[in-house]
């Protein structure tokens, strides 16, 4: 009896895991490495198997099934995603990156030329 309830607790979780994980990465706010999805994957996947071990019928089973498969993507997927850990690219009182460019009047823009003096950098995204 409890086993159909566990796979679709276990589905619900993974789909819900999902679920946030998508609208973090539409907004462009994902972990370089999600170890808390990637948990609450781990165990929606765990609950899965638990419910497939306690005969959980055929929705239960489907539901346990797909939890799983959902983990196992979902985990795979993360952990071999090979993201580099990024360096500090700028710090108080180190030299900026090089940035070359076109100026407003369309001539080009060295911001090494312009060591020594104060420079205030204004980026548009466009229009395309």
């Amino acid at each position: 009896m409890m086993g159909w309830v566990s796979g679709v607790a276990a589905l619900g979780v993974a789909a819900a895991n999902l679920v946030v994980y998508r609208r973090k990465m539409e907004r462009l706010r994902v972990p370089l490495r999600p170890r808390g999805h990637q948990a609450l994957m781990a165990a929606a996947g765990a609950a899965g198997v638990l419910a497939l071990g306690s005969a959980p019928g055929v929705l239960g089973g489907v539901a346990a099934v797909t939890a799983l498969l959902l983990a196992v993507l979902f985990l795979l997927l993360t952990a071999t995603s090979g993201l580099p850990q990024p360096g500090r690219a700028l710090a108080v009182g180190r030299p900026a990156p090089e940035l070359a460019g076109l100026d407003a009047d369309g001539h080009e823009f060295r911001l090494s030329d312009r060591r020594g003096s104060r420079v205030l950098l204004k980026f548009f995204r466009g229009a395309w």
